[in-house]
């Protein structure tokens, strides 16, 4: 699996188009949802002292709204995204910047679709993600970067994240590989049915101690939305 192809070059080219558009809204009615708080974010709500001078990553960033959300519920050593676009990233710095929010208290990485390998072994102790793994239609990409983040999770730490959960948008099954998808962010996704799908991908990666919680979804058009938590 290579980062040149053809899928990987469409969502890229896709979110580096998008990324200003991304920037005036950042997803930013997403706060309004009481599942971002109490299911995908419940394990730093709960104890904002167990975080102290721990290390934590949101992946597929965008421009920052996770990042930003993070730092301000825990004394963190670092909150570190991780996205795609280049251009996100570049705007991600200047929102951050604007919300007083200093250099030395994140680290944003681009990465090629397919792979984390800018991304350290056993870095972070709590990683997340939402809205973004629903929209990678590629069953084996979705996998190598699952493996990816395994890899940069500390031994003990927690991985929670959000998909989309029923057909929706969705179009392509769990496990095809949609490399000729024309499009992507909603107009190309993937089809989640049982979560015991996730459940197999993630123990043969190495996961253990899976929850989940089945949701309505946030301003979206999938029928649910599936929060999952696993430990490495």
């Amino acid at each position: 699996m290579k980062a040149d192809n053809k899928y990987t070059k469409m969502q890229s080219d896709y979110y580096e188009n998008t990324a200003a558009d991304m920037a005036k809204m950042n997803h930013r009615h997403h706060d309004n949802n009481f599942d971002y708080w109490s299911i995908l974010l419940k394990p730093i709500r709960e104890d904002s002292k167990k975080w102290e001078n721990c290390n934590a990553l949101d992946f597929g960033c965008g421009t920052g709204r996770n990042v930003c959300n993070l730092l301000r519920m825990a004394n963190w050593a670092r909150v570190d995204g991780v996205d795609i676009s280049e251009n996100n990233l570049k705007l991600a710095r200047e929102i951050l910047t604007r919300e007083g929010i200093t250099p030395d208290k994140y680290k944003l990485v681009s990465n090629n679709g397919v792979d984390l390998k800018d991304l350290s072994d056993s870095s972070y102790d709590f990683i997340m993600s939402t809205i973004v793994f629903q929209h990678i239609a590629v069953h084996e990409i979705r996998y190598s970067l699952m493996q990816e983040l395994f890899r940069a999770l500390k031994s003990g730490g927690i991985f929670s994240f959000q998909m989309g959960y029923g057909e929706g948008y969705g179009k392509a099954e769990y496990n095809e590989n949609a490399y000729d998808a024309e499009g992507t962010n909603t107009r190309h996704d993937v089809i989640v049915r049982s979560p015991e799908q996730l459940q197999k991908d993630l123990e043969e990666i190495g996961f253990i101690n899976f929850k989940y919680v089945i949701r309505p979804s946030f301003s979206d058009g999938h029928p649910s939305w599936l929060f999952f938590t696993a430990l490495k």
